[in-house]
């Protein structure tokens, strides 16, 4: 059986006990519903060349709850129910610690931790989200999110197997440590799902030299503390800066191809050692950040490079109310790297160059909204070296603040062995309701 259900009923079991000796139905009243419906019109072109209307459901329900076990120890637990109309989407439930299967789960866990308060320290134990970055759309930094990629459109964040401690000292700077034992891959598009053009392959765009999917393993997870990630950051501000700071050493975001013979690779995330910051600075209405990281990758299995990522948000609400508009906000981003150094193990056939993202982007999104119920969002991420590109234009409705309504039309570009443009027959339209109780 699945440890971490295992895992899951002794803290159920544990908390209801508890609730037991102090109020009957203190172990419900603070559970929340969050509900999301949407349903993707797009063109479906199959080998007879001839191109077919298809319409695909997805539901999603996340049951997130608080428990307060006494004064000092929290228990936070958010659990995902997902569903769609593509057979064989979903398959089982709860992803293993080391999961290598790459099918997503009916029913899963974002989040379950423990938190515990102290007087100068808090500490957590669970799956628990980590994030980083001061970035509002992209953060390179955020190297230990972890995330059920299906569909791309809707990417689901999933906290990793952590414990750890944030110690606030006395200035209210906060140091941070945490350990991720394992390395938990969750699900992506299965092996004949629609998004999978161009390479066939969910990470690389582009496999090169005959090589397919079939002679393609995923390297095997481990559990050996060798192989663990560890964090240790530091958060602060100065004069009005928000910065933080980290090093780290875990596998790698991007996977590498390692060739074991003619016929037969190993899809690998090598262990890599981190070094990043951070700043943010708040100037009336713009905020203006950056955050950037470098690698480097034991046994020099991978390319060294840097990734940073710097922009600005813009609100802008005088003088809109001659045009009936209540606010507009401004994104802009700028994605780039820096190769460090080239030279790889001869034994790697393809660096994490194919399976990097925004190695050269623009990144956009403007929102102008009408009022508390009506406005209008566009997205854009483009390449400049490779020119392919994603567009989004939404309009979205919010009946009140637990019920919103929307229309999105989604547009790829590119050649097929680019990021987005092996999604180029992907376009789509999408209708979608989120309801929270």
């Amino acid at each position: 059986m699945n440890r971490f259900f295992i895992f899951t009923l002794c803290c159920y079991s544990f908390i209801y006990a508890e609730n037991m000796e102090q109020e009957k139905n203190h172990f419900f009243e603070n559970i929340n519903f969050d509900y999301s419906i949407y349903m993707n019109s797009y063109k479906y072109s199959k080998i007879d060349n001839k191109v077919y209307d298809k319409s695909e459901f997805w539901n999603k329900l996340n049951v997130k709850n608080q428990n307060d076990l006494n004064d000092n120890l929290i228990l936070n637990t958010n659990f995902l129910l997902m569903f769609s109309s593509s057979n064989d989407t979903y398959q089982g439930v709860f992803t293993e610690l080391n999961e290598n299967d790459n099918s997503p789960k009916y029913f899963d866990i974002e989040e379950l931790y423990f938190t515990y308060y102290s007087d100068s320290t808090d500490y957590y134990f669970g799956k628990k989200i980590k994030k980083i970055g001061l970035s509002e759309i992209y953060s390179p930094t955020n190297i230990f999110s972890q995330s059920i990629s299906t569909p791309p459109q809707h990417i689901t964040e999933v906290g990793p197997l952590n414990f750890g401690l944030d110690y606030y000292t006395e200035n209210d700077n906060t140091v941070s440590f945490h350990v991720f034992p394992f390395n938990t891959k969750y699900g992506g598009e299965d092996d004949n799902g629609r998004w999978l053009r161009g390479s066939g392959d969910s990470d690389f765009n582009n496999l090169g030299n005959g090589v397919t999917t079939d002679m393609i393993s995923d390297e095997a997870e481990s559990s050996k503390a060798s192989d663990w990630g560890y964090l240790l950051q530091y958060t602060g501000i100065i004069e009005s800066v928000d910065y933080y700071s980290f090093i780290a050493r875990k596998k790698s975001s991007f996977p590498i191809l390692i060739q074991k013979s003619l016929t037969k690779y190993d899809k690998v995330n090598p262990l890599s050692n981190y070094l990043a910051f951070g700043l943010m600075k708040v100037i009336k209405e713009r905020k203006y950040y950056l955050d950037i990281i470098y690698q480097n990758t034991d046994d020099n299995l991978d390319q060294d490079y840097i990734k940073y990522n710097l922009g600005f948000k813009h609100r802008e609400t005088d003088s809109l109310s001659s045009f009936g508009l209540d606010e507009i906000s401004l994104i802009l981003e700028y994605s780039g790297e820096k190769i460090i150094d080239k030279k790889v193990d001869t034994t790697t056939y393809k660096t994490s160059e194919s399976s990097r993202i925004n190695k050269n982007n623009l990144i956009a999104n403007i929102n102008i909204i009408k009022d508390s119920h009506l406005s209008l969002i566009y997205g854009i991420n483009y390449s400049i070296d490779e020119y392919d590109s994603l567009q989004n234009l939404t309009i979205e409705y919010k009946y009140d603040d637990n019920t919103k309504l929307y229309l999105s039309k989604y547009t790829y570009k590119g050649r097929p062995d680019t990021h987005f443009g092996r999604w180029n027959e992907n376009d789509n339209i999408e209708i979608g309701l989120n309801y929270k109780f």
